[in-house]
């Protein structure tokens, strides 16, 4: 199995304890498409990274470090603020904080 797909079965698996209920298909499929793309899941991974935080923690301070420590640019920054926003349960919460960095 290649590196590529042992991201998106990862991906795929830890994403899927906070998917919003009906969106576990499109999660799947968008997964798969980000992980194949030029950032390779990073955006993914990020989402992920600060999801899990939140799902553990809820510090909006860490989250936010979360996100800031990666540098993004300003597609890959919005690449994770949609992916929480749409697929995740509380992603719109999570987004907001995201967005007063």
């Amino acid at each position: 199995m290649s590196l590529k797909q042992k991201k998106i079965e990862e991906y795929i698996e830890r994403g899927r304890k906070y998917v919003k209920p009906g969106f576990e298909e499109e999660w799947d499929k968008m997964v798969n498409i980000r992980v194949k793309d030029i950032y390779e899941g990073m955006e993914v991974a990020n989402a992920l990274a600060i999801i899990e935080s939140y799902k553990e923690k809820e510090n909006p301070e860490e989250i936010k470090d979360l996100f800031l420590k990666e540098n993004h640019s300003g597609i890959s920054a919005q690449l994770v603020i949609n992916i929480i926003n749409f697929y995740i349960v509380d992603g719109n919460h999570i987004a907001d904080i995201i967005k007063g960095c």
